[in-house]
């Protein structure tokens, strides 16, 4: 089990299920997919996804802070994700892209993650991650090799100092 993987693929998930990224084939309107970095073959998939669509999100996680090591857990006070929004200007604005512009799609982003609360479990199992998300920045990205935003996002997250440390089941 991992808390910050656990948070990372849960935004994913919320991206990917919006209409506005999901889009609606028979609307002609492109999906714009969302992946986690932690994936292995993500490398394949957002060459795959900027190639052919021109644009996708890519949600990883920047940094989890410790600010107060003698508390159990540990507990991170500072905690970021980046959603890297990246657009292939000539594929996306073509006959076959979303037609969504990079700064769009960054926006669209930052408006449904904000003060948002990632879960896992469903019903009465279902249990927060960790605090609300919260947007802090939209910043182009100069150094991507595409059109690129990344949407910087705080929250604080900590471990059960009760729970056991287990392996991730693969």
């Amino acid at each position: 089990m991992s808390l910050l993987r656990d948070i990372q693929e849960a935004v994913v998930g919320k991206i990917n299920a919006h209409p506005y990224f999901a889009g609606e084939e028979g609307e002609g309107q492109r999906a714009i997919l969302a992946l986690s970095e932690a994936k292995k073959d993500a490398v394949g998939k957002i060459q795959e996804s900027i190639a052919k669509i021109g644009a996708c999100v890519i949600v990883g996680v920047a940094r989890a802070q410790v600010k107060s090591p003698n508390l159990k857990g540990p507990r991170f006070e500072d905690a970021r994700l980046v959603c890297a929004c990246h657009e292939n200007v000539l594929v996306n604005r073509g006959a076959n892209g979303t037609g969504e512009p990079c700064i769009a799609i960054a926006e669209a982003v930052a408006r449904l993650l904000h003060l948002w609360v990632p879960t896992r479990g469903e019903g009465e199992e279902e249990e927060a991650l960790c605090g609300p998300l919260r947007v802090t920045d939209i910043l182009p990205d100069d150094s991507a090799p595409t059109l690129s935003y990344q949407v910087l996002i705080a929250f604080a997250a900590g471990f059960d100092p009760s729970a056991d440390i287990t392996r991730t089941e693969s």
